[in-house]
């Protein structure tokens, strides 16, 4: 069940990687899960971006489909010049919890 935000979009996961050698730029956030997300932008069209995943395992399970919302983090600060810097992030939906288990089987 997903809970509507106005102007909160939401998506699904089109591909995925988890980045372990990230750039120097990124050092601080390896192990990370880079992913290509198709954002519903309404009229039934969607918008695919690539954004980092967040609030999650980089272990943890996860499916091409999966359904994500797109929220904003900070990503940096500066603090010499006392900038925080911001950039958008996909997580899965609050409450959401996958039908069945990844791969489809159930533990007996």
């Amino acid at each position: 069940m997903r809970h509507e935000i106005p102007g909160q979009p939401y998506g699904t996961i089109y591909s995925f990687t988890t980045v372990h050698e990230a750039p120097s730029t990124h050092e601080e956030f390896a192990p990370y899960v880079e992913a290509l997300i198709d954002v519903e932008q309404g009229n039934d069209k969607t918008r695919r971006l690539s954004m980092r995943m967040t609030d999650i395992d980089p272990a943890e399970e996860r499916r091409i489909g999966d359904p994500v919302e797109v929220v904003t983090r900070i990503w940096k600060k500066d603090g010499k010049r006392g900038l925080i810097m911001h950039g958008y992030a996909a997580r899965a939906p609050i409450g959401w919890q996958r039908a069945e288990p990844v791969g489809g089987r159930t533990e007996e």
